[in-house]
Order: structure tokens, then C-alpha cells, then sequence
């Protein structure tokens, strides 16, 4: 019997090709975008799963007033091994200390240069973390126990040694606090691509126990509670409850922390397994991702696989009209309907087959493209766990019968005689269910055009806003890390010669600017102004070392007040004269135009000099943040005024400065305005997404309206021959044929405006600094879908309004 379902639906393929053709097609560009969506989901859901044990990894975070965040303090971890009941390991990584860090490697002989590069993913670590989580070893072993050790990966080791053995070679390490001669002990695997934890560079924790390396920072201290910058991980006993080993970990917490008091909250335990896709953190690892998009893309990918069903099941019905004699014959012999049904079932499984073939290759084809607009390495060999396999199988197995089951039962229930003259008109619930299939893909059309438009809309209103600031012709120069005793000399010798070049229009060094990293050196609480206010400890001000002439490089106005002059800015942390804007000076309790003389309190106090203007120092995505201004000759980065012409060449005279005065040091600039530009590289990602989406929706709904449109045609044709007898223009009847799907398109488009108008208001939140989506957006969305339907439908009815009424008649 199976056989003989599997020959007679080859026949019918077969027999009908340009039939079947479209249909594969239409499924298989609905099946490629749900194995993309499925390669997106599955890669972003397997993040941290090759570590061992890892249902008894947490990450130790911090519940407070202000949200929660993963950034605790060094005394915390050994603190939790030795005195909770339940912790196995507990284990600390400094991810910031050497962001840009300088590595060189000392010649082997004397003759030899200093190799030098600019590193990121330098981290340090506890020695037991290398214990705690999966990255094995390929030479040497773990000897963080040790200070001034190292372990490398082996991307690292290639690069620093080629194909000599690592183990047992110094590199120098150059950071904030100058030189490190450190010991390569072990090499170690990659890191996997999957994984939150990232470095290139494991250093000992030890390191920071010596105060002569630190200089003395007490930030920098491993017994501080003042410096919340690291991650913690415990790693629990097997009978272990997270929830009473965070609570009485806070109760360690409040004993032993002396500002506790201040900084209030609770700590808790997140699983490392569902670190990669949680939300609402403020999270220094790179790599995260939104538990709400990822499981979006993958329902999006579903919703676009069941409009390419949908196009089957109206090309089947349009087609039933032909293939109804067969059926009604089929009954006559003595057929069943269960036979009839299992018939297009076997003819649906060998067309959804057909287009899951064609999708692979599909998909290989457009993953470049693909793995470009995600930002993602994605292949379908992350589609290798057990249940995302599953999924697939049982969406697409489920998809194929059901298409197969509903045309097929459709036609089984003809009566055989009606079925033979071919006049039984349907049973008007089959008409509900295409109308209801069409208005759906029509709503769904009309709800990714509106949400492109919107998305469009609002990166152009974030990449055109006035910025409070001139970022025009503005490059940015990274400052050197390695130095020497002859640093500051060096400094001053660089600035006064790249001030006097006839191209430098203008020169400032600052320790951040606008659009990189964090933007600024680091934020604090605990400043209060003249009276003190309730909440004011809780409250973070953003801090920024800045030289006198970085307000009018960036054409930053300063309200009220004075600007920062030489002698501020050589006192540097010694003075105690601050500038603030304008949201620092309201958070502080003080007027903008009536702050400047008035005090602030911190490690000292401080007067206010001056009031600047409020400015969008990151993107628009962000709230302008309170900052305060320290006058410092902070050589972190360079930022010049130049015109663009030539841009290449002139940096090339800076490099030969920088290199003569800073050797060890690699040269890297960039304008800043590119650098703001890529600020929104993610949301031009999600246009690009969104368009993508809602041209392949428009395609595959039109395939569908194809189907319903010829299906309508056939189904009038006596109609529209007995219209032109009576005399019935070709206009009237091409509107007669088309007024059933412009009913369509307004049903679909009331029902897609308010879900539009929800999805976007509620993806506007995510920017501080947002449009208010006009109303002619989801009109406009709405008349594209409407000429897109026209444009569809025209084949048919024009074909059908202009046949020879004489034909029309004799279609019998």
C-alpha cells in the first residue's frame, strides 16, 4: 500500500511540473529560513555546554537597588570556599585590568629586535579556575599557583613562537602599572567559540598581591572591598542548594564588608548554563546575547515555514478543481476516504522532501551572507544536539502531513458525482479557511513592513541627531602602553610636536573619549554635594580625566563657568577644581546656571569650576550619564582635528613620531565618527534582518495570493462570461475579481497595525533616545501590502476579465 501511495503521488508531481516546481520553491525558501533561524537559536543555546559538571557552576552576582550586576569584589571568593558549606571551588577573573595591554617577547639574542603586540584578553585568574572549568591543556600545566606565571592558548603561542615550544619562555607584560616579566607554565586548547569565558592570556592572580607591581592602588588590592570589578564563580558540592549558599554568602557579605551599609543588596547564584542569554545585566563579557531575540528569530523562522505551508495548501486547493474528476472516480471504484487522504499525505512528504533538499543547498549558499548580517560564525553544524534535532524533525514531519492531510481530506469529502460534473462549489467553510490563510500571511506582511520601517526610522533619527558635540574630522589615536621612567618627558616632547604640525588643527590627550569602551575611566558613588540627600551614596557619577583643551577640540560648550587651564590639568588628582554637565549638576541638587562655586564632596572636596553642556558621550541608546571632569594630562588617547584629505598620509607622519618616542608601542587610529557609526552596526544589522524577512514573507505571500487568485478564476469563469454577455466592461469585472482581496488586505492590515504599533513601542525601549512612531508609517505599510496584492492578483484577473466570453461559456 505504501508503495503505491509513493507511485501515484510521483505521478501527480511529475504530471504537473510547473505546479510542483513552484511548490518546492515556496518550501524551500521557507524551510532554508527556518534552518537559519534553527542554526541562530541552536548556536546561541549552546554556549558553556562543554564544561563538566556544569549544573554545579554558578556565577556570584549582586541584587541591589540599581539592578543586577556580575561585578563583585576580590575578597569574596576565597571568603565563600572557606567559610560556606556546599562550595567546592570559588574562583575569581579580572577581565579589565589589561584591556590593550602591550605583550613583548625579549630577543634570544642580542642582535635580535623586541617583538612587540597589542593584546586584548588579558586576564587574571585564580589557579583553581583552570580546575573549575574545561580548558584543557595541549603542553606545560597549570602553574597559576605561582606569581609572575602565565598560561597562553595556542592561537597565542603560534603567533609569539611559531613552531618552537612555549613552555618555559618569558614575556613581558605592559600595562597600567609598567612591566611584568611573566613565565609561560602551560598552553592551552583555543577557546571554543561557544563560551562566555574568554581570553587569550591567563595570568596569576598573585601577580596583584604584590604592592610593589600595583604601585601601591589600593584599588588594585586583592583584600579591598572598594573595587567591584571582578567575576566570581563558585563551583558547588553535588547536594549543594544555591539558595541557602547565597543566602548565607550575603550574610558573609554585610559581616565583612565595611561599606555594606552604602552598598546594600543581596548576592545570588546564576547557572553558567544560562549565563550566555540573560537579561537586564550589566555584564563586561562580550559575548551575550538576548534570551528575547534568540527565541524570537527562532519563532520568526517557525512563522515563515508555516507561510510557505500555507502557499501549499492554496496552490492544492487552486488545483483541486482539476483533480476533483480523479478523485470522484477514485470513489466510485470503491476508494475510501482515509485512502484518498494518505494519497496527498505521501504527495506532500515527497514535495516537503524535495524542497528540505533544495534548502540545504539553499542554505549553504546564502551563509556567508547570512553569517554577515548576524555578526555570527553559524553553520548547520550547530544544529547537532539531540533535542534541536528533534525540534527540526518534528516541526517539519508535522508540517508535511498536516499539509498533505487537510487537501486531501478537502477532497475526499466531494460527493463522486458533484466531483465528476465539477460543480460542486466547496463546502464554505474550505473558503473561510484559504481567506483565513491569506488575511494571515497578509498580516504578517503588513507587520514586517511596518516594523522596518519604524527600525529604519529610528537608527536614521539616532545617526543624525545632534550629538552636543562636534565629532567631524576627529581621529582618535590609542595612547602607548609600554613605558618607561622617561614616560612623562616623552609625552609632553609628542604633544608639542604633533600640535605644531601645519595639519593638527587641533590636539587634546584625555583618558577616554566619546564612543569607545566604557567612554569614560571609571564610574563611582559616595559624591555628594553641599547638603547631603537621601540616596545620594547610591548614585554613580561617571569620571573623566581630560586635558584643558578637550572641550574645544570637541566643540563642547561650557554653560557656566570657566574651562580647565594648564595649571589644572599639571596638578591633575593634586587640585581640587572639577568640571560637571549639566545632568551631574542636577543629580548633585544644584541649578546648572547656579552650581559653578559650589562644592562637591568625594575622597576631598572639590570646587565646581564650570558647568558643561549635557552631550551624548556614547550612543543614543544610552541615557546621558552625570559626569564629572578631572583636569589631567592622561595620555590614553589622542584625539586631532584634521581635515580627511589625505588622511592616510598624515597619519603616517604622526606614526613616526609615535613609533620614535613610544617604541614597543603599535600605532592605531581611528575616526571617530566611524567609531559612532558602529555603535548602531547591530540595529543597521536588524534593518537588514528585518528587510530580508519581510521581502522573503512578500515573495512567499505572493506565491500563496497566486494560488488563491487562479483558484477564484477558475471558480468564476461562467460567471465572468455570463457578466460580459450582459454587457459588463472589463474594468468592472477586474474589479469584481479583485474586491475580495482588497477586503483581504484591509482585514489583514487592521489586524496588523496594533500588533505593529506594540512590537515597535516595546522595541523602543531599549533606547533612551527614541522616536515617536508616526501614524503614516503603518499607513504606509499598509498601502505596500495593498499594491503588492494588486500587483499579485493582476495575471489572473486581468486573464479572466479579457478571455472570450464565448470560451468562458464553454469551459464545461
Amino acid at each position: 500500500m505504501l508503495f503505491f501511495y509513493l507511485r501515484s503521488a510521483i505521478r501527480s508531481i511529475t504530471r504537473k511540473q510547473l505546479f510542483s516546481l513552484l511548490n518546492i520553491a515556496g518550501l524551500a525558501v521557507g524551510i532554508t529560513i527556518f534552518f537559519l533561524s534553527l542554526e541562530f537559536y541552536s548556536y546561541e543555546k549552546g554556549f558553556n555546554r562543554f564544561h563538566p559538571h556544569l549544573d554545579r557552576l554558578f556565577r556570584v552576582g549582586i541584587s541591589g537597588t540599581d539592578g543586577k550586576t556580575a561585578a563583585v569584589f576580590p575578597p569574596l571568593a576565597p571568603l565563600l570556599e572557606q567559610q560556606v558549606s556546599g562550595i567546592h571551588r570559588a574562583v575569581r577573573l579580572a577581565q579589565n585590568f589589561n584591556d590593550g595591554a602591550i605583550i613583548s617577547i625579549p630577543p634570544d639574542t642580542g642582535k635580535a629586535p623586541v617583538r612587540s603586540f597589542r593584546e586584548e584578553g588579558c586576564v587574571f585568574a585564580d589557579p583553581a579556575f583552570l580546575e573549575t572549568f574545561h580548558f584543557p591543556f595541549i603542553a606545560g600545566r597549570n602553574g597559576l599557583d605561582k606569581p609572575n606565571t602565565v598560561v597562553i592558548t595556542s592561537s597565542v603561542a603560534r603567533q609569539l613562537f611559531g613552531q618552537s615550544q612555549a613552555v618555559g619562555h618569558v614575556i613581558i607584560l605592559h600595562n597600567q602599572f609598567g612591566q611584568l616579566p611573566v613565565t609561560v607554565t602551560g598552553v592551552t586548547a583555543d577557546v571554543p567559540e561557544q563560551s562566555d569565558i574568554r581570553f587569550r592570556y591567563l595570568l596569576s592572580i598573585h601577580i596583584l598581591e604584590d604592592p610593589g607591581y600595583t604601585e601601591g592602588s589600593d584599588w588594585a588590592k586583592l583584600t579591598t572591598w572598594g573595587n567591584d570589578s571582578y567575576s566570581t564563580f563558585v563551583w558547588l558540592d553535588p547536594q549543594a542548594d544555591p539558595g541557602k549558599v547565597a543566602a548565607t554568602a550575603t550574610q558573609l557579605w554585610q559581616k565583612y564588608d565595611p561599606g555594606y551599609a552604602r552598598k546594600k543588596g543581596t548576592l545570588f547564584l546564576q547557572p553558567v548554563a544560562d549565563m550566555h542569554l540573560g537579561r537586564n545585566w550589566k555584564d563586561d563579557y562580550p559575548t551575550y546575547a538576548s534570551y528575547a531575540l534568540t527565541t524570537t528569530v527562532l519563532i520568526l523562522g517557525i512563522l515563515i515555514l508555516c507561510i510557505a505551508w500555507i502557499n501549499y495548501i492554496n496552490f492544492a486547493t487552486a488545483d483541486a478543481l482539476s483533480r476533483a474528476k480523479e478523485v470522484g472516480i477514485r470513489k466510485v471504484v470503491g476508494s475510501r476516504n482515509s485512502q484518498i487522504t494518505w494519497k496527498y499525505v505521501a504527495e506532500s512528504i515527497l514535495l516537503n522532501s524535495s524542497g528540505i533538499l533544495l534548502a540545504c543547498m539553499l542554505t549553504g549558499a546564502v551563509q556567508s551572507l547570512f553569517n554577515y548580517i548576524t555578526g555570527k560564525p553559524l553553520a548547520l553544524g550547530y544544529m547537532n544536539n539531540l533535542g534541536i534535532l528533534a525540534l527540526a524533525v518534528g516541526i517539519l514531519a508535522t508540517g508535511s502531513i498536516a499539509c498533505g492531510a487537510y487537501t486531501g481530506l478537502m477532497l475526499s469529502h466531494l460527493k463522486p458525482i458533484s466531483a465528476i460534473q465539477l460543480n460542486d462549489p466547496g463546502k464554505p467553510g474550505h473558503a473561510l479557511v484559504r481567506k483565513g490563510l491569506v488575511i494571515f500571511q497578509l498580516t504578517v506582511s503588513c507587520l514586517f513592513i511596518a516594523l522596518t520601517l519604524v527600525a529604519f526610522q529610528q537608527v536614521h533619527f539616532m545617526k543624525k541627531q545632534n550629538l552636543g558635540m562636534d565629532i567631524d574630522r576627529l581621529v582618535v589615536i590609542d595612547g602607548p602602553v609600554s613605558k618607561d621612567s622617561t614616560f612623562l618627558i616623552k609625552s609632553l616632547v609628542f604633544r608639542t610636536q604633533v600640535a605644531a604640525l601645519p595639519f593638527v588643527e587641533r590636539l587634546s590627550c584625555s583618558g577616554s573619549v566619546p564612543g569607545i569602551g566604557s567612554g569614560h575611566n571609571f564610574s563611582t558613588d559616595g559624591i555628594t554635594g553641599s547638603v547631603a540627600r537621601t540616596g545620594d551614596d547610591h548614585t554613580e557619577y561617571s569620571i573623566s580625566e581630560i586635558d584643558e583643551h578637550f572641550f574645544d577640540t570637541y566643540r563642547i560648550p561650557v554653560l557656566y563657568g570657566a574651562d580647565f587651564s594648564h595649571t589644572d590639568a599639571y596638578k591633575g588628582f593634586k587640585g581640587n577644581r572639577v568640571i560637571i554637565n549639566e545632568t551631574a549638576a542636577r543629580m548633585l541638587g544644584y541649578e546648572p546656571a547656579t552650581a559653578t562655586g559650589r562644592i562637591i564632596h568625594w575622597d576631598k572636596t572639590y570646587s565646581i569650576i564650570g558647568v558643561a553642556r549635557d552631550y551624548h558621550h556614547r550612543s543614543l541608546k544610552e541615557p546621558i550619564e552625570p559626569i564629572i571632569y578631572i583636569a589631567v594630562h592622561n595620555n590614553g588617547y589622542y584625539t586631532i582635528k584634521t581635515d580627511p584629505a589625505g588622511l592616510a598620509k598624515k597619519m603616517a607622519v604622526i606614526q613616526q613620531m609615535y613609533e620614535q618616542l613610544y617604541p614597543g608601542n603599535s600605532f592605531n587610529w581611528h575616526p571617530l565618527q566611524e567609531t559612532f557609526d558602529q555603535l548602531y552596526a547591530d540595529d543597521q544589522r536588524t534593518i537588514i534582518v528585518a528587510l530580508s524577512l519581510s521581502v522573503l514573507i512578500i515573495i512567499i505571500s505572493g506565491l500563496g495570493l497566486i494560488g488563491l487568485a487562479a483558484f477564484t478564476a477558475r471558480r468564476r469563469t461562467k460567471e465572468m462570461g455570463i457578466r460580459k454577455v450582459l454587457g459588463a466592461s472589463t474594468p468592472s469585472l477586474f474589479f469584481q475579481l479583485s474586491k475580495e482581496y482588497l477586503w483581504l488586505v484591509l482585514l489583514a492590515f487592521i489586524i496588523a497595525t496594533p500588533l505593529a504599533w506594540v512590537a515597535t513601542r516595546q522595541w523602543l525601549q531599549s533606547f533612551a533616545f527614541r522616536i515617536d512612531p508616526s501614524w503614516w508609517l503603518f499607513l504606509l505599510a499598509g498601502i505596500l501590502c495593498l499594491c503588492f496584492t494588486i500587483l499579485t492578483i493582476t495575471f489572473h484577473t486581468l486573464r479572466t476579465s479579457l478571455t472570450n466570453p464565448v470560451r468562458q461559456l464553454r469551459s464545461e
